[in-house]
C-alpha cells in the first residue's frame, strides 16, 4: 500500500524538523513521490481497497487524536513543572539566567536551574509537536 505526501506537508516537515535543503533538493523532493510502505494483516489486504483506505485512515485519525491527548497531558504537566520554579523564584527562566544564576553559590539554586531549563525545554518541544500533530490533516 503507497501513501502519497501532498507538497504543503513537505514543505510543513522540513520547516517543522528545521530541515533547510538546498534548492536543487528541494526541486529534486517536489517531484519525488515520497512512499511508505505498511505491512498490512493479510485480512486487511482482502477488504476492497476504498474500505482498506477508509480503515487506514481512521486509524491514523484516532492515533493522532490519542497522541494530541497525550501530548497535551504531558505539556500541563511540563508547564507545571516551570511554574513552579517560577514561583519559587518569582521570575521567569530568562530573567532567572541573567539575573540570579551567576550571583548564585548554592548548590540547590543550580540543582533547581538544571530541572528548570530541562522543563522548559519540554514546554518548548511538547509545544511544536502539538501544533504539528494538530495541523495533520487525516480525513
Amino acid at each position: 500500500m503507497r501513501c502519497a505526501i501532498t507538497l504543503s506537508s513537505l514543505r510543513e516537515f522540513l520547516e517543522t524538523t528545521g530541515i533547510k535543503p538546498r534548492q536543487d533538493q528541494l526541486l529534486s523532493w517536489e517531484v519525488t513521490v515520497l512512499e511508505m510502505m505498511l505491512k498490512l494483516p493479510e485480512t486487511l489486504t482482502r477488504l476492497p481497497e476504498p474500505e482498506r483506505a477508509m480503515l487506514i485512515r481512521a486509524g491514523l485519525h484516532e492515533a493522532s487524536r490519542a497522541r494530541i491527548l497525550q501530548m497535551k497531558a504531558d505539556l500541563a504537566e511540563a508547564k507545571k513543572q516551570v511554574r513552579r520554579f517560577e514561583t519559587r523564584y518569582g521570575l521567569s527562566l530568562a530573567r532567572f539566567e541573567s539575573e540570579i544564576l551567576a550571583n548564585q553559590d548554592s548548590v540547590q539554586a543550580h540543582e533547581d536551574y538544571n530541572d528548570w531549563f530541562y522543563w522548559q525545554a519540554v514546554v518548548d518541544e511538547k509545544t511544536r509537536l502539538l501544533t504539528s500533530l494538530q495541523g495533520l490533516d487525516l480525513k
